[in-house]
């Protein structure tokens, strides 16, 4: 794959751009993922699993499940629906999901003096971040219907501007939901004084780069949006991170050289987004308090979580595991961490005995009904270390899956439901506290 080999110049580059009000954080729907009913997902994905729910088969057979635009093209044309019920649809979804979550993602960039940041999602979950930053941003929206934008001005680290390119939930008609809107809204775009000329003046001028975050280089219509918005010809470089899907390499690799290559001289950069977004708070962060040399983040200082289940619960473990991945933290998961070949049961005993900082145990009915089984074995041994623990520091944490009895051997330990985003939050707070308790 033809992507940027990340150097200390670069973040050098980018770290210094932000400081100085040249760089403009462009924001896409690949970075909005929250825990939905215990899932985590990205909200995209779960409002276009909502649309095709009750969908007549003939469409949801054919829908690209990935697709939301798709997905809300196909949904108006089902008896009853219509645009104005998707429009309702879209806007009390994201104000039910979009518009107090954040993600630590979120919370790094919000921590950034970013003063211009374009979204090309509807979700407010960088709005929520910067407002924890006691910060005031300022929203904009761009209304294709009207050819017309809501925009005061461009804003300050203190007060950035958000500015929603496809619409604002707070003015359901300018959402960008279909593919029919989303050709009117490329004809629409391309109408002089359509956007306010301050916004296309930051986006032209020559001494500005951009930070491209899942915003979604691999759709075809972001190379005509590009185009139109005159996003080309820069004197510093831009960057990009794209989430694509598995088999997708050949899409990939000629999105990279498109871009690489074309007047918009984008580097694509191989690394995950909760990972770059902490790793540029940190650089940015010692940069400015005068570090003489700042170190990145070591990996392996993250808290290493072993997740222990029963096997009934593996569907629930595996959301669980993305979820604390998304927050920053390092999971241990037997599906995801045991590789063919391995002996499972030495890998598992070594990780528990040695490797682990914490061990969560899922409590749920089908482990109270475990008699005899291997998850049996894994707590003995976690108990066994947690004797070795100084009085007041965590190492087994139980967690409780619906309704169900607390076993035995973990009874004298504090154990807490897991089946909200709130409550995996504050999972996360309690293993970066004690984390710190230990002089790491």
């Amino acid at each position: 794959m033809p992507l940027c080999k990340w150097s200390e110049e670069d973040w050098k580059v980018l770290v210094n751009a932000i400081l100085r009000k040249k760089c403009i954080l462009m924001l896409g729907p690949e970075t909005a993922l929250a825990n939905l009913d215990g899932h985590p997902k990205l909200l995209s994905q779960s409002l276009a699993d909502l649309l095709t729910k009750d969908m007549d088969s003939r469409f949801k057979d054919n829908i690209d499940s990935a697709n939301l635009m798709e997905a809300a093209q196909y949904y108006c044309m089902q008896p009853g629906n219509g645009k104005i019920k998707l429009q309702m649809k879209i806007q009390e979804f994201y104000t039910l999901y979009g518009s107090s979550l954040s993600s630590s993602f979120h919370r790094d960039l919000a921590a950034l003096p970013f003063y211009l940041a374009i979204l090309s999602s509807p979700d407010e979950m960088f709005d929520a971040a910067l407002k924890e930053q006691h910060k005031s941003p300022k929203i904009g929206w761009y209304n294709y219907k009207e050819k017309k934008s809501t925009m005061e001005s461009i804003g300050t680290p203190a007060e950035p501007m958000l500015f929603y390119l496809y619409g604002s939930i707070k003015d359901e008609e300018s959402l960008v939901a279909t593919e029919d809107d989303l050709l009117d809204f490329l004809v629409s775009i391309t109408a002089k004084g359509s956007l306010p000329e301050q916004l296309i003046n930051k986006l032209q001028a020559p001494d500005k780069s951009f930070l491209f975050l899942g915003f979604g280089f691999k759709h075809w219509y972001l190379r005509i949006l590009l185009h139109i918005l005159e996003i080309k010809n820069k004197d510093n470089p831009s960057f990009a991170l794209e989430d694509f899907m598995p088999g997708s390499e050949a899409e990939f690799k000629s999105t990279v050289l498109f871009f690489q290559e074309g007047p918009c001289k984008i580097n694509f950069i191989e690394k995950g987004f909760v990972g770059f977004a902490a790793e540029l708070r940190h650089r940015f962060e010692a940069g400015t308090a005068g570090a003489e040399e700042v170190k990145p983040l070591r990996p392996e200082k993250r808290p290493r979580v072993f997740i222990c289940h029963a096997s009934e619960d593996k569907s629930f473990a595996a959301s669980l595991y993305e979820q604390l991945k998304a927050e920053g933290l390092d999971p241990w998961l037997d599906k995801e961490n045991l590789c063919g070949g391995d002996r499972w049961d030495e890998v598992i005993q070594r990780a528990i005995k040695k490797e682990i900082d914490y061990f969560l145990v899922l409590q749920s009915k089908s482990l109270q009904k475990k008699v005899v089984g291997y998850v049996n074995k894994e707590i003995y041994e976690a108990r066994e270390r947690q004797k070795t623990f100084r009085s007041g520091i965590r190492f087994i944490i139980p967690l409780k899956i619906g309704d169900c009895e607390i076993l035995e051997e973990l009874e004298d330990l504090q154990s807490e439901a897991i089946d909200t985003q709130d409550k995996i939050a504050e999972l996360v707070r309690l293993i970066d506290r004690d984390y710190k308790k230990r002089g790491n």
